[in-house]
């Protein structure tokens, strides 16, 4: 899943998330998919030797719903406005 960066080059999602957790938590991850729902499989091996799965699901930032609560309550003053 490539995105760019702000200097324009492309980086894949993936490689960079398992860089980043792997250097985080100290872990060997063995895998990192990133699905459809934005939901994170990690396959990792413990120190101890160890299998762990793991399915990680980020939680929306409180700011996310105060911004799309804006943005609808704009949108049904535009509708009321209209409607007269």
């Amino acid at each position: 899943m490539p995105s760019s960066k702000s200097d324009g080059q492309m980086i894949d999602l993936t490689e960079w998330l398992e860089l980043s957790f792997n250097e985080a938590a100290g872990l060997n991850s063995a895998s990192i998919v990133l699905n459809d729902l934005g939901q994170i499989a990690l396959d990792t091996i413990m120190d101890d030797g160890t299998r762990g799965i793991f399915l990680l699901t980020p939680i929306p930032e409180p700011s996310l719903y105060a911004l799309m609560l804006a943005g609808l309550g704009a949108l049904a003053m535009v509708r009321q406005r209209r409607r007269f």
